[in-house]
């Protein structure tokens, strides 16, 4: 204005006999904060909108955040990142990024390998997920819930900067040892890879810990109401140890309350449980009775970290099937198969590897290719599996037979 030589109000006459003229479009501002309709509104009724199309725009958004953050915290070249995100996957050290140059504090060889196994084993530990938040929270000491206090491992890394388990957690992500489910709000959970890894590192025996060793629990039962407590999770978003323990469900594996008093006589629950999963609970043990008990009659008692694996076999499932659902190698998941074979017979290996291979093999056994070394290598270019003692064992039960 003082360029014009003009006064505010003499510039807004100019502007609104500009407007009038047609030679520009000129709105009065507002000394508040305002906002304008580009468009007209449209009515409620008539608002269609692609949920479809906006979930994957939000999920397109985050997975770019999640990068950044990723390159935020990325402990090998970052070049090297930046090719890999535009599908580049040679390896490239540029030599002059921080991470090239050591510019930045980095943790010693094993201190990294500490916080490494720590959060592995405490992912791993968590069969339905955990939020990285409360990764970072248990790892550090600061959480405030009763329950991650009690852990084993609450506070291992407290002595850690929090920007060291960041770094070394996302680390663990981008290397593939953990992953993050979308499907089950974000939560982090411990890959084939990542289990393999705590199998070789001796961080855990291999079998399901999460699996009752008591006799007297019912484990079709157990599994049963633990994939019920899955889909109630689902339903009010919450993880499922909020909905219903691991101890408190093998309780009611074992007791199988039939009414609304029994089941709150059962320790660990309440009104809140039961308001949340009791009515479903008391419908399942309800309609399973009878069946457990004609189980029970049978002679074949399966240990129960190899139940799951039983239950899978029984369904016609191949062990590269069983090896995926269980997150467990498949050499691991052959071991288990011939222990289940050598206690129920019955057992059909045909599906454990399709019809076809399976004759295959039975074929050479026939030729004559008996032991197990033999059989190896005579089999080696038909079909490659981690084990073959089930195989053979199966196979010298028909050959009695």
């Amino acid at each position: 204005m003082q360029d014009l030589r003009l006064s505010e109000e003499a510039l807004k006459q100019t502007m609104f006999e500009l407007e009038k003229s047609g030679i520009l479009s000129y709105q009065l501002p507002s000394s508040k904060d305002t906002f304008r309709l580009l468009v007209p509104r449209i009515k409620s009724s008539k608002l269609q909108l692609n949920s479809k199309f906006i979930d994957q725009n939000y999920n397109n958004s985050f997975n770019k955040l999640k990068q950044i953050e990723n390159y935020v915290y990325h402990n090998d070249c970052r070049f090297e990142y930046i090719l890999k995100y535009f599908g580049d996957n040679k390896e490239f050290k540029c030599g002059k990024c921080d991470n090239c140059l050591k510019m930045s504090e980095s943790l010693s060889l094993d201190a990294y390998q500490f916080v490494n196994e720590s959060i592995l084993k405490a992912v791993y530990h968590f069969k339905d997920g955990i939020s990285p938040v409360h990764i970072f929270t248990i790892m550090m000491g600061t959480s405030k819930s009763d329950i991650y206090q009690k852990l084993p491992f609450f506070g291992i890394c407290a002595s850690f900067k929090y920007s060291h388990i960041k770094s070394v957690f996302n680390q663990l992500l981008n290397s593939g040892y953990i992953f993050e489910n979308k499907s089950k709000a974000n939560r982090i959970f411990v890959t084939n890879k990542g289990y393999a890894s705590l199998i070789e590192l001796r961080l855990i025996t291999g079998e399901d810990e999460s699996t009752p060793s008591d006799p007297d629990t019912d484990l079709e039962l157990y599994f049963k109401l633990k994939n019920l407590r899955e889909k109630i999770a689902l339903k009010f978003t919450q993880p499922p140890y909020l909905i219903c323990e691991d101890p408190v469900l093998v309780l009611l594996a074992r007791l199988k309350p039939k009414t609304r008093e029994e089941f709150l006589e059962v320790e660990g629950t309440n009104e809140r449980m039961f308001n949340k999963i009791g009515e479903d609970v008391l419908s399942v043990i309800n309609s399973v009775t009878i069946v457990s008990d004609e189980v029970k009659k049978k002679k074949i008692v399966i240990p129960s970290h190899l139940y799951p694996v039983y239950q899978m076999l029984k369904e016609g499932k191949t062990y590269k099937e069983i090896a995926s659902t269980k997150n467990q190698t498949e050499t691991t998941i052959s071991m288990q198969i011939e222990e289940i074979l050598g206690i129920d017979m019955t057992l059909d290996v045909e599906p454990i590897i399709t019809k076809e291979r399976f004759r295959q093999i039975y074929h050479r056994y026939n030729e004559g290719f008996v032991e197990l070394k033999d059989l190896k290598q005579s089999s080696a270019k038909i079909f490659l599996i981690p084990r073959y003692e089930f195989f053979l064992q199966d196979l010298n039960i028909l050959t009695v037979m």
